[in-house]
């Protein structure tokens, strides 16, 4: 803790110098596949859930409780679906102007 203490303190001593920072190298193309992956799998889950939230709605039986339960799962799972093609389009946005 104290040693990257030491390091912080230094970095803030050299003014800031940001020109020997270490360089990824990852290249976009595998950033944008991975992020890509990752998003598609959200994305499945979410409709996975939406599905499974209608079943459970429909086998409710009009009991109040469980039609709730079902109706906030797909409310939910919807607007996390929303935010993953956001999220989705933000990371290929991204990705286009910075290469």
């Amino acid at each position: 803790m104290m040693d990257t203490l030491g390091h912080v303190m230094q970095f803030v001593a050299a003014g800031l110098d940001i020109t020997n920072l270490p360089k990824a190298s990852a290249n976009s193309d595998t950033i944008k596949t991975i992020l890509n992956l990752v998003l598609a799998i959200m994305g499945a889950i979410a409709v996975l859930i939406v599905v499974i939230s209608g079943f459970r709605l429909v086998t409710s039986q009009g009991n109040p409780t469980e039609t709730s339960k079902a109706r906030n799962g797909i409310i939910y799972a919807l607007i996390g679906l929303l935010v993953i093609m956001f999220a989705l389009s933000i990371v290929n946005f991204v990705i286009f102007r910075v290469t």
